[in-house]
This record gives structure tokens, C-alpha cells and sequence, in this order.
């Protein structure tokens, strides 16, 4: 059962609290079954079998020492004390160990003679087995000091096997600060930035949100823009006013240190191919463009990416790269993007999964928006944990993803980039006539309360629109594993959302996190019914997939199977077709198709 499998059986903790349980019961559990071997080894009376011993010990000692720099590798405690701690744990070890090579003569003498014998020194011990005992001492006196300084800034990553990580359980990779300075150069380096993407506000007609991350020594850059047309005419542009937003991230080691800074290009007119550029350090950094959606009253035809589960991952890198051939106009993702479990020691997941997006921008020439959903893979626990967020490590989801406009207290929407706390797990984005909402699957926000009044006040509002969910954990999963799906759980989902989603006529559901394939039938209530929700998933674009076992309600399914997949939605004509494909491209299967 690999580490990901572990998760499941765990509710209410964070993962890395996990992961440090995780590796200390491994090493704890090494370490006890190599003291038993040396204590067995050091009875035979070989001398192979006595330089086996003390190799064995030596293990020993190495996954004792391991224990408390595990518990510093995922910030819970400093390395100077993961050093004091793991010589408190030596102390009687050692002890022991040298006592055992104390000299023993049979002595013939009465009980009185033998309380008489004079008592051995660890000095002179120490010093008639030197050659033994000096080794284990120089071991003993190394490991404490620098297991921390190996095991610093621990992460574990699901699929990607970035640079660095290697493999201790299938699908499951773990790297530190150490590796990675072995394999890895400066991800953001003096010159040009290092990543550019787009996020998308509300009205995706009119804004878009464009984001930069620069070398750390970068304090301040500007944006120009303008339509091609007119920049084709004068080779000027216009500079961006509202920037409002930046963020450095010393906390990082040396390779990955970054300033994340986030423009919001607003007021914009519709189905218009802008031209922009980011300068800074006296020159011309990067040039791009962007292309904004149609309005609501537009009937121009325009083409979306769902999916979820992504990773950057070999197959995620396949799928993303074949994506260019439909060329989309935004990707739109339902968590569990770059795998790296909010820590933010797994900063080059990020990285490895924003160059995906980047290289299929190079291709098409122009910068595609990602909307991406909250994910127990982006927030660090499994839902209905009733975990709070570290607030001192915030997720990096938030930090390089701003996806909507703040709101005043009369619900209007300001126009500047949101500040950190601002941000919110649920939202939505509106492109030509069709409103997708983002939801929060019990990580951060509950089903009920303030976020099922937020979806029943903005369908009302948006009652013009055709509407969709995307979120992350699914009510009617393809797949039922573990307890990822109690029935609890889908039940007040069904019984929240899902009556939200009839009430308001939403047309369907994306559905992801248990990595299959699927479309229901239309339901209402939990029941086929002409005139209700089709929900489509269940998270496959990039990681592997599972077997259908255990599958819930087959009755209520269209389509189901264990292809990697993601759903094309395409508009035209006052229609919407939705169809799935697979890693060459390839319908899976004929899809759906709606009138507007």
C-alpha cells in the first residue's frame, strides 16, 4: 500500500503532521529490527559476523538520528533541536553499547571476594577497545549534526518526480534541500521572468489577472499593454496603474527564492487581442499576448479545458502538450493541480506544472487563463477534516492563484488585485454565456452556511447564464476507495449543493479527486430525471487512474470507464457540446450536447 493509500485512513490531520508520523514509525521501526539483528550478529562468534554487527548498529544509529530530523524537515521543531534531541536519545544507547564490551573472567571466589572486584571504567573500557568502540562514538557524534542539515525542508510529492526526488513509494517521491541543490540550478535567475500565466476575475470578457515570478532581487516592474491593433500602429502601450500586489518568498532555499507580482489589466473590451509587455531592470523582459472572451451577449464561439488532477507528471506533460491542437481559450481545472501538499518546501512542483502551461503557450502564441479549484492536495489535508490552514504557510494556491475581484460590503466588485487574506476558496468566472462556479469541498468552507447562501445569491444573479460547478470531491463518484467518499459526506452534498445546483438549473457538475471517468445520467434528488444535473468527472488528466471496483449506483450513469481524460466544452451557434478525449486527442465517447 503506497504512502498516498495512507492518507485515506487518517482524518483530521494535516499531511505534514502525516508525513512526520509516517517517517518516524518507518525509521523507528528500522532502527528497532537493526539493534535486534546486532544483538543477535554480536553473539556469534565469527569475526564476519562482528563487522556485520557493527554495520547493523551503524543503521540503527542512522534511523534513530533520522526520527527528530524528520520533525525538523517539516518545520515542527529547529535543527539545533533536532540535534539536542538525538543525543538525549544516544545517551543510553551508547551507554549500553559500550557496557556490553566491559571484560568478563570467571572468577572462582566466594560472594564477599567477587563484591570485593574492583568495577571496570567506561574509560578503561574505551580504552582497551578502541578500535571497536571509536567508530560508533565518531557515528554517534556525526549523525546528530548532520541528519537536520540532509533531511531540511522536506517535501513529498505525489506523481511529479521533479528534479531532486526519488522515489520511496510507487507514486509517492520525496526530496530535501539537499537534493535538490544537487540537481537543481537557480529556478529564477537574474533576467528575464520565470514564469508568466494568467488567472482570471469574474467577468473574463472585460479583466484578466497576469502573473510574474521574477528573480527575488526584483523590487519593482511595470506592464504595458494595448490592443495588437493599436500596437501595431504605434508601437506604444500604456502602463498598467493598479499592480496593488506582490510577494517575496525568502523563506525559500537559495534555488527557489522568487517575487511573485500580480497585475490586474481591467476595463478591457471583449473578444479584443491585447499585446503586452513586462519591463523592469531598464528594459523589455517579456512580451505576450492575450486574447479576452466573448460577453454575455456575444455569440461568438469559444472552446474550454476541464479537467482535474493534474500533477506535472510525464502523462499530465503528454495530455497539456496534446491540448494544442484544440487550442482553448482557458483550461479550467478541479484541484489537486501541482501535488505539492501546501508546503511550501515543494515550491518546484509549482514550477514544474506552471512550465506545462507555459510551453503550450509558446505553442499557440499567446497566454491561456487557468481557473483552478481547491484541491486536498493544494490545501495540505483530506475535506471534512475540520482542519484550519496554516496560517505561517499558507498555501501556495492562494499566494500565485488570484482568481476574483474583492467585494465591498454592499457586494460590489473592487477593482484591484486581492490582498492574500482576501482570498477566497470558492468564486466564480463568467465566459460568453456560461458562469462556472469554483466551489470548496469541505476544506476550507463548509457545504452549508456562507458558501451555499454565496451559490443561491449569485445563480439568482446570474440566472441568465448557463451554469456549471467544478469542485473537487465528488457527490457521485465512479469510483468508491477507501473512505475518500463517506456516504455522509455525499449525502449532504446531495442534500446542499446538489438542491442548490436543481434549484438553480445548473446544467452540470465537474466532479474530480478519484481519478476516472464518468457522466451521469441527468439527476434530481439522487434519481434520473430529464430535468436535472449531469455530473461529469472524475479527475484524470494526469496521474494515473483506477480500476472501476466498488463502483456506487452504476444505474445512474451515462458513461464510465478508467481513460485519462479531459472534457472539451465547446460553444457555437447558441449550443454547448461537451465531450471527453484522451491522451491522443481522441473522443472518448460522443458527449453532450445542450441548446441555449
Amino acid at each position: 500500500m503506497s504512502l498516498g493509500d495512507h492518507l485515506y485512513y487518517l482524518e483530521g490531520i494535516r499531511y505534514d503532521h502525516l508525513f512526520v508520523l509516517y517517517f518516524s514509525i518507518k525509521a523507528f521501526i528500522g532502527s528497532l529490527i537493526a539493534f535486534i539483528a546486532f544483538i543477535l550478529l554480536h553473539r556469534i562468534p565469527l569475526k564476519i559476523t562482528k563487522i556485520i554487527a557493527k554495520l547493523v548498529l551503524a543503521i540503527a544509529i542512522l534511523l534513530l538520528s533520522a526520527i527528530p530530523s524528520v520533525i525538523s524537515g517539516f518545520y515542527f521543531i529547529s535543527m539545533f533541536s533536532a540535534t539536542i534531541l538525538t543525543y538525549l536519545l544516544y545517551f543510553p544507547i551508547i551507554s549500553w553499547y559500550i557496557s556490553t564490551f566491559a571484560p568478563k573472567k570467571k572468577l572462582k571466589v566466594d560472594d564477599d571476594t567477587l563484591k570485593k572486584a574492583p568495577r571496570v571504567s567506561y574509560q578503561t573500557i574505551i580504552k582497551n577497545n578502541s578500535t571497536k568502540i571509536l567508530p560508533i562514538l565518531i557515528l554517534s557524534l556525526v549523525f546528530p549534526i548532520i541528519l537536520p542539515r540532509l533531511l531540511q525542508d522536506m517535501c513529498v510529492e505525489y506523481y511529479n518526480n521533479t528534479s531532486g526526488s526519488f522515489m520511496f513509494e510507487e507514486d509517492s517521491f520525496v526530496s530535501t534541500r539537499f537534493t535538490r541543490s544537487l540537481y537543481l540550478d537557480e529556478v529564477c535567475p537574474p533576467g528575464p521572468p520565470c514564469h508568466v500565466y494568467a488567472t482570471l476575475p469574474q467577468d473574463a470578457s472585460t479583466s484578466v489577472f497576469i502573473n510574474v515570478h521574477t528573480n527575488i532581487k526584483v523590487r519593482e516592474i511595470s506592464l504595458l499593454y494595448d490592443t495588437n491593433a493599436n500596437y501595431q500602429n504605434s508601437q506604444a502601450l500604456k502602463q498598467v496603474q493598479n499592480v496593488s500586489w506582490s510577494q517575496s518568498f525568502e523563506e525559500f532555499e537559495p534555488i527557489g527564492r522568487r517575487t511573485v507580482f500580480t497585475f490586474l489589466l481591467s476595463d478591457l473590451e471583449p473578444e479584443t487581442e491585447y499585446h503586452y509587455q513586462i519591463v523592469y531592470n531598464g528594459k523589455v523582459q517579456f512580451s505576450g499576448n492575450y486574447k479576452t472572451m466573448p460577453g454575455k451577449e456575444s455569440n461568438s464561439p469559444f472552446r474550454v479545458v476541464m479537467g482535474g488532477d493534474v500533477s506535472s507528471a510525464p502523462l499530465a506533460r503528454q495530455m497539456t502538450s496534446m491540448l494544442s491542437k484544440y487550442n482553448p481559450d482557458a483550461f479550467i481545472i478541479g484541484g489537486d493541480s501541482a501535488y505539492e501538499n501546501a508546503l511550501h518546501s515543494c515550491w518546484i512542483c509549482w514550477d514544474s506544472f506552471f512550465s506545462m502551461f507555459e510551453e503550450h503557450n509558446r505553442k499557440v502564441n499567446r497566454t491561456i487563463p487557468i481557473v483552478i479549484a481547491l484541491g486536498n492536495h493544494d490545501v495540505g489535508f483530506n475535506a471534512n477534516a475540520n482542519v484550519k490552514v496554516n496560517m505561517e504557510r499558507y498555501p501556495l494556491f492562494f499566494y500565485y492563484l488570484p482568481q476574483h475581484l474583492p467585494v465591498d460590503r454592499k457586494g460590489n466588485l473592487i477593482k484591484k488585485v486581492p490582498e492574500l487574506m482576501q482570498r477566497k476558496s470558492y468564486f466564480y468566472n463568467l465566459i460568453g454565456k456560461t458562469a462556472f462556479f469554483s466551489l470548496d469541498s469541505k476544506f476550507i468552507a463548509n457545504y452549508s452556511g456562507t458558501q451555499l447562501e454565496w451559490i443561491d445569491e449569485q445563480s439568482e444573479k446570474l440566472r441568465d447564464y448557463a451554469k456549471f460547478a467544478l469542485y473537487h470531491v465528488p457527490m457521485y463518484p465512479v469510483v468508491l476507495r477507501f473512505n475518500d467518499n463517506p456516504q455522509w459526506v455525499m449525502d449532504l452534498a446531495q442534500k446542499t449543493w446538489g438542491i442548490a445546483f436543481e434549484k438553480h438549473r445548473f446544467i452540470g457538475a465537474f466532479e474530480n479527486h478519484n481519478h476516472g471517468y464518468k457522466m451521469t445520467k441527468p439527476l434530481k434528488g439522487g434519481k434520473v430525471n430529464p430535468e436535472g444535473v449531469i455530473y461529469f468527472g472524475d479527475g484524470g488528466w494526469g496521474v494515473p487512474t483506477r480500476q472501476l471496483k466498488n463502483t456506487n449506483k452504476r444505474e445512474l450513469f451515462e458513461e464510465m470507464g478508467s481513460d485519462n481524460h479531459v472534457w472539451v466544452i465547446d460553444y457555437k451557434d447558441n449550443k454547448l457540446e461537451l465531450y471527453p478525449i484522451d491522451v491522443e486527442g481522441k473522443r472518448i465517447t460522443q458527449g453532450f450536447v445542450r441548446k441555449l
